[in-house]
């Protein structure tokens, strides 16, 4: 039979049953008495002694049976400073062939125990020796660098020349990313495996060690290093389509390879000549950050054309590094033009000769227009609107809307044509509908 696992480093090598068999002669009773194992060897570790007792049995047989009554066996060392017996002895009761027993190692080197029954005797000789090394190497056994959020993995091997490989090991983290004690079983390779993933940044100490007492102590300690730094996430960024001044633009933002970031993204528009963003922005948007997603800045509404220059600015966190995108970038301009004004004009069909005729423009799609619409009254026969006008009147624009034309008074009848046209001012185009527009004629006939 071998010494329980649970005991630390025991190793029994049981050899043959070491038994005599005396006859009593008072009581014409025959004995077996055996005490296995009747050698073996203890290992303790690197230093000390064995913690737990060390487990054997008493076995006594009467008339090859069970014994009649309750028998005590007796056990002594011959060298009680390194081994000695819990109890002295073990009784066998009555009915039974056997009972458990310990001895506790108290030094190392070797002794001899003797157990009594009567006139028969059994020897047992122990060995309390060190283990020898190696006994545990931890892989990698070098400084690691990692980025968090990704997992590190390290397994402890074992190499002994003499004693029990431990079943598991105990493995403990401390530093920037602490971890309870996690007791690993050992797989078929008899190696050890671990891995956990970082999520701080900073220098983490890892533990290995082997407690087969399962009493919370570590023979036989190894670390390793593990180096943390923090997540370089990427960013990409598209602007909006180019508009018209007056239609919002925005810009997008894209944010990935980091590590469960936080933060937040600040979005910056450039004015239209800053080539170099080198100027304080326009505008400003700031949009927090929840892991590696997609992020839209607010909108924001031009006042003058020209082409404005996105940059999206990640702050990073305490597991990720700031990032931004570049200056200039060809996703990130946004070219504004100006507003497209409409005019639609209206005026009377038919007058008379000395009647007064007038025209009016409703002015839309402008963008706060300023300047002034002017109006050309064009003769009779000019069907191309092509020579000098009869009249021609303005008034100034304040905005989109309705506007109306001075009066006219003609003096001669004919197919008279109505032109308006609006010169542009630096948010809005010129307009000006075409000679012969509908509605742009008025007739007018002898009284």
């Amino acid at each position: 039979m071998s010494v329980s696992k649970a005991t630390i480093g025991i190793l029994a090598v049981v050899s043959a049953v070491a038994a005599l068999v005396l006859a009593a002669p008072a009581q014409a009773v025959t004995y077996t008495l055996a005490v296995e194992p009747n050698e073996f060897d203890a290992y303790p570790g690197e230093t000390g002694v064995p913690s737990a007792p060390i487990p054997a049995t008493v076995e006594v047989t009467q008339d090859g049976g069970a014994v009649s009554n309750d028998t005590f066996v007796a056990i002594t060392s011959s060298d009680p400073t390194k081994l000695t017996v819990n109890g002295g002895g073990v009784t066998i009761l009555a009915g039974q062939t056997s009972a458990p027993i310990t001895y506790t190692a108290i030094a190392l080197g070797q002794s001899t125990l003797t157990a009594t029954l009567d006139v028969d005797t059994a020897t047992v000789t122990a060995d309390v020796i060190p283990m020898t090394d190696p006994k545990m190497v931890v892989t990698p056994s070098t400084t690691v660098n990692k980025t968090v959020g990704n997992t590190q993995n390290l397994a402890a091997n074992f190499a002994m020349t003499g004693g029990i490989t431990p079943s598991r090991v105990r493995w403990m983290v401390s530093g920037a990313n602490p971890a309870a004690p996690l007791d690993v079983t050992n797989n078929t390779l008899n190696e050890s495996d671990f891995g956990y993933m970082g999520t701080s940044p900073g220098t983490d100490t890892v533990t290995a060690c082997y407690d087969p007492d399962n009493n919370g102590s570590c023979d036989n300690t190894k670390h390793a290093t593990v180096v943390w730094a923090a997540a370089s996430p990427t960013i990409s960024t598209t602007a909006s389509h180019g508009v018209a001044v007056g239609r919002a633009i925005h810009d997008s933002a894209s944010l990935g390879a980091g590590f469960s970031e936080g933060g937040q993204i600040t979005f910056r528009l450039y004015r239209p000549g800053d080539s170099t963003c080198s100027q304080p922005p326009l505008f400003h948007s700031v949009k927090p950050v929840s892991g590696n997603d997609n992020y839209d800045s607010t909108n924001y509404t031009p006042a003058k054309p020209g082409t404005y220059r996105w940059r999206a600015f990640y702050s990073g966190d305490s597991a990720n590094n700031p990032v931004a995108g570049a200056c200039g970038a060809p996703n990130e301009l946004v070219t504004v033009v100006k507003a497209k004004p409409k005019i639609t004009t209206d005026t009377f069909g038919t007058v008379k000769v000395g009647e007064q005729v007038t025209d009016s423009a409703a002015f839309g799609g402008g963008y706060h227009p300023t300047g002034r619409l002017t109006w050309r009254l064009y003769r009779p026969g000019d069907t191309t609107c092509s020579k000098a006008p009869v009249f021609q009147t303005g008034r100034a624009v304040t905005g989109n809307g309705a506007y109306q034309s001075a009066p006219f008074t003609p003096k001669t009848p004919g197919v008279y044509r109505w032109r308006a046209s609006y010169p542009g001012d630096t948010r809005n185009q010129p307009a000006t509908p075409p000679c012969n527009a509908p509605n742009e004629s008025v007739t007018v006939t002898r009284p």
